[in-house]
């Protein structure tokens, strides 16, 4: 059994510590399981979205600058794996503006 899991696809068992679930922690659900890239583990599956983040400057004078930017806009807020952390944070639409002004 152990053999037929070493690098299979089907997740979480082809992890080389999960593919041994009975023996690690058979009380564990493996839906629970989220793995972190330990040994020939692949990457977790997650489903096709698209996204899209928009920046519009403009140098109003040679010393002042204008920028708007917007993020996430085509959905209000979208889950994303964050600082190599096993949980999921939600990240919302933002837009924004910003004047930079330079000294001569």
């Amino acid at each position: 059994m152990f053999a037929d899991r070493w690098r299979s696809v089907e997740e979480p068992f082809g992890s080389g510590v999960w593919g041994k679930h009975e023996w690690v922690a058979p009380q564990l659900e493996p839906r629970n399981i989220v793995s972190m890239l330990e040994g020939v583990t692949h990457l977790t599956r997650v489903p096709g979205y698209a996204e899209a983040d928009l920046t519009v400057q403009w140098d109003v004078r040679p010393w002042a600058e204008l920028e708007f930017v917007g993020q996430n806009l085509l959905h209000d807020r979208h889950p994303e794996f964050s600082g190599g952390q096993p949980n999921l944070e939600e990240y919302d639409r933002s837009v924004f503006a910003m004047l930079t002004l330079r000294r001569r």
